[in-house]
């Protein structure tokens, strides 16, 4: 999974109109660790993570980054990539990035089941991910 916290931190804090210095008080850290997690140098520590999100009121799995922070979908772009890549393989590692990295998006599920050239290996990946599958008595 691709990881922008740093984008995410940046982001959320300029949405709450907060300089990098209101953002360190409000987390007790300096403004220089906040710069360093803003540019990508360092992360926050693991316990800061839940803090952070409940400050910009959102969950911890948008604040880094394992969803689209608005919908929880893949963005546009990569609909567009996908949508534009005519060779299988490459079509297909795209696919099962998109599930990967935006669980909660099934518009993939729409390309997977389109009729083209790659269907055997769409298959043979829908097989799989069912494979993973618990299915419960009632």
């Amino acid at each position: 999974m691709k990881i922008s916290i740093s984008q995410n931190i940046r982001y959320y804090r300029r949405r709450n109109d907060w300089t990098q210095e209101e953002f360190a008080e409000k987390l007790c850290v300096s403004v220089q660790v906040v710069s360093r997690w803003e540019t990508g140098v360092t992360y926050p520590d693991l316990e800061l993570i839940p803090v952070i999100s409940n400050l910009f009121g959102i969950t911890t799995d948008q604040l880094i980054g394992a969803m689209n922070t608005e919908t929880g979908e893949a963005p546009k772009e990569l609909y567009d990539k996908l949508n534009t890549t005519t060779e299988s393989e490459k079509r297909l590692k795209l696919l099962k990035e998109v599930h990967r990295d935006y669980p909660n998006d099934n518009s993939f599920l729409f390309h997977l089941c389109e009729e083209t050239e790659d269907i055997v290996e769409k298959r043979k990946y829908v097989k799989e991910l069912l494979s993973n599958c618990e299915i419960k008595d009632r």
